[in-house]
């Protein structure tokens, strides 16, 4: 805006230098362009409305006012100002998009990390706050209830809005209201509060003491999107904007909200899965290692994967570490091994090499 507004003071300068035998006031159409092209729809609209009136009032020292000629360089100023507008209005529009779009690759990013629950959710708050919420919140279904397991808010009040909202609570409003604030939290609905009224607050809270509180928040808009992976729902995300941002959600935020968790419920679902396979894999590590006989694992391509204490020993190791990051090629080297009519074993005739290669494997 001060960019703008510098440029018009520069004409109306140049234009009050020139005298009236010459007239610039046309140029300040630039004035808008300018603003549009570094500020914000705002920026824009107040130096448009700047530049007309200086135009309006340029007939004043140009001694032109009233003449046809006054008239059509207020009009191309005042189209000049709306097309301005228009262009600033697109940018941001643009600007939101690319935004967005960054927040959707980042939440997909985390789909394919291994990473636990916690760890999940951290990630996922972080890629939403502040990029399109002042507000997040996972409410993840355990059983038969809703419980919190994130807030996250950013601005100078964020640890007193996460440490209320995370002691707080889920709401529990199961009547299933289309327009109340209680019914963002019902598993499975998608909705939409545009302006948070006194009637949604009351809605959502369970004492009167707590209205008091949800006012101290300054929550003025919000949207619910269930969390949803392999067909079932997980939960719900809630993002919420408050008054200091400015920021307010739309009809047209619906579809990105809906995106955005479906992309953080294969997140969080890949991440319970991860978790089950983590403590599977413990408890089996736990169980095999413990054995007296010798069990080693390999991958496809042959390499030692896994190998129990009783392996490392009968092949005269050191330790499991020292087993697992030596070759294939070296651990049979250290042996002469025959069939039982004497002729040599090759390393490929090994049971474990021979199901790798899709054949059977021979007794021993």
């Amino acid at each position: 805006m001060v960019a703008g507004l510098a440029v018009a003071a520069a004409i109306v300068a140049m234009d009050i230098a020139a005298g009236a035998h010459t007239t610039i006031t046309t140029a300040l159409v630039l004035a808008p362009f300018v603003t549009a092209l570094l500020g914000s729809t705002r920026d824009t609209v107040i130096v448009a409305i700047v530049a007309t009136v200086i135009a309006g009032l340029s007939g004043i020292w140009n001694d032109n006012l009233w003449q046809p000629n006054y008239f059509l360089r207020m009009g191309i100023v005042a189209a000049g100002g709306a097309v301005g507008v228009a262009a600033a209005r697109e940018r941001a529009r643009a600007k939101a998009a690319g935004g967005r779009f960054r927040v959707l690759m980042d939440a997909a990013r985390v789909v394919d990390d291994p990473l636990t629950l916690d760890q999940t959710i951290e990630r996922l708050s972080n890629i939403v706050v502040p990029a399109v919420a002042d507000v997040c919140i996972f409410d993840v279904g355990r059983g038969e209830d809703l419980q919190r397991l994130k807030v996250r808010a950013s601005g100078p009040r964020a640890g007193e809005i996460e440490s209320f909202l995370l002691e707080y609570g889920p709401a529990c409003d199961e009547s299933g209201a289309a327009d109340g604030l209680g019914a963002m939290v019902v598993r499975g609905q998608t909705q939409l509060v545009v302006s948070v009224t006194e009637e949604h607050l009351r809605m959502l809270a369970r004492e009167e003491s707590d209205l008091e509180r949800l006012h101290e928040l300054g929550v003025c808009s919000g949207i619910a999107a269930p969390l949803r992976a392999r067909g079932h729902t997980l939960g719900t995300l809630i993002l919420a904007v408050t008054k200091e941002s400015g920021r307010r959600y739309g009809p047209g935020d619906l579809e990105f909200a809906e995106l955005l968790a479906g992309r953080a419920g294969l997140a969080l679902d890949n991440a319970g899965l991860f978790t089950e396979l983590t403590v599977a894999e413990a408890q089996l590590t736990a169980v095999v290692g413990s054995l007296a006989e010798a069990v080693i694992v390999q991958s496809a391509e042959g390499r030692l994967v896994y190998a129990n204490s009783a392996a490392a020993e009968t092949l005269g190791f050191e330790s499991v570490q020292q087993l697992l990051s030596t070759p294939a090629s070296q651990i049979v080297d250290r042996f002469e091994s025959y069939h039982e009519d004497g002729s040599p074993l090759r390393l490929e005739e090994l049971p474990g090499r021979r199901v790798l290669a899709g054949r059977t494997p021979l007794r021993w």
